[in-house]
């Protein structure tokens, strides 16, 4: 196997010896899609399609492999968080309109018939960004604010958002703040910090039931930051990373690997030099994972790590590349994005 990281997804499609590239090479220009503004959501589709979030410019479409990006929001001042696409196949927006007069939070759906919809009607509190947002099996959403501390889930088939008062197993007032959230066998789990202790995963408390939630120690030693969360399987296994603080000048990335469940962890080792995991995602099948981050010195740009084995171990993809925020992955390919409106493309088979 082998892996080409593609510099540029605007000529992605367009080259057929991309697909014969050895590790390593590249292909420019690079692709600006939000400006000078950073790439804070990419969402990959098959077929040429992929969404853009930026980070206050807006949300793009590309349904050309990225020859041309189109905005496809009125406010080129949507500052977007988290893509997704629910139970329907329409996409989610989570982020604000720093617009709008508050620049409350806002989730919005959007389909080719019907345009634009708020989905936050009914919910307790939106005086603050949208930050994540996840999806179950069944169409359910669950979200988050910038502060962590503001979880609401709706049913596929409610109107309302709730915060349900027995979300955590253990007093509200020790609940953890919610840094991460993901789906896997039809239940919640995430990522979870309390400022003073390290990070927890969050995982259904009892087999028979997805809440309450408990938290689990990922690594009672780390002094540092856990801020994504990616599973391989359906929630079998879990991958989270993040960094560890060594100073104030400096961090190195860290990456940790469940047993099944998630009740232990083991770190995973990494190349020398990284200095923050900013994101994990797996191609539906699990087959290729991709972690991207930032290197110990922000001028030293970003990287790319590419698993084949459901996250056991990882190779660096050999390329000078701006720091990078987020990636997508589809089931032979992936999409990355990070500083500059930079946005790439790999490989991974």
């Amino acid at each position: 196997m082998s892996f080409a990281l593609v510099a540029s997804f605007l000529l992605a499609c367009a080259n057929p010896s991309i697909e014969d590239s050895q590790p390593g090479e590249i292909v420019e220009p690079l692709t600006a899609a939000c400006g000078h503004q950073p790439v804070r959501a990419l969402l990959a589709l098959p077929g040429g399609e992929a969404w853009v979030g930026c980070g206050d410019g807006g949300v793009l479409r590309t349904l050309d492999a990225g020859e041309s990006f189109e905005p496809m929001h009125a406010s080129r001042q949507l500052q977007v968080n988290a893509l997704a696409l629910d139970g329907d196949g329409a996409l989610l927006v989570c982020g604000r309109d720093l617009a709008s007069r508050g620049a409350d939070a806002l989730l919005l759906r959007f389909t080719e018939r019907r345009g634009w919809e708020s989905l936050l009607a009914g919910a307790s509190r939106t005086d603050d960004a949208c930050a994540l947002l996840a999806v179950d099996s069944q169409g359910g959403l669950a979200l988050s604010d910038t502060r962590g501390d503001a979880l609401l889930l709706r049913a596929a088939d409610a109107q309302a958002w709730q915060q349900p008062p027995g979300w955590w197993l253990g007093a509200p007032s020790q609940a953890p703040r919610v840094w991460d959230l993901q789906s896997g066998g039809g239940c919640w789990f995430g990522l979870g910090a309390d400022l003073v202790s390290p990070p927890v995963f969050l995982r259904p408390a009892s087999t028979q039931r997805c809440l309450p939630l408990r938290a689990v120690a990922v690594d009672p030693g780390l002094a540092g930051e856990l801020w994504t969360l990616a599973s391989p399987d359906d929630g079998e296994h879990w991958l989270a990373g993040g960094r560890e603080l060594r100073d104030e000048a400096e961090s190195a990335g860290v990456l940790y690997r469940s047993s099944p469940g998630g009740e232990r962890w083991r770190p995973v080792p990494l190349p020398l030099g990284l200095g923050w995991v900013r994101d994990l995602d797996f191609s539906p099948s699990g087959a290729c994972g991709v972690a991207v981050g930032s290197r110990t010195r922000p001028e030293e740009g970003g990287f790319v790590l590419v698993s084949q084995d459901g996250g056991r171990s990882w190779q660096e993809i050999d390329a000078q590349l701006p720091p990078l925020r987020v990636v997508s992955v589809l089931e032979q390919g992936f999409l990355v994005g990070g500083e500059l409106g930079f946005v790439g493309r790999g490989r991974c088979w």
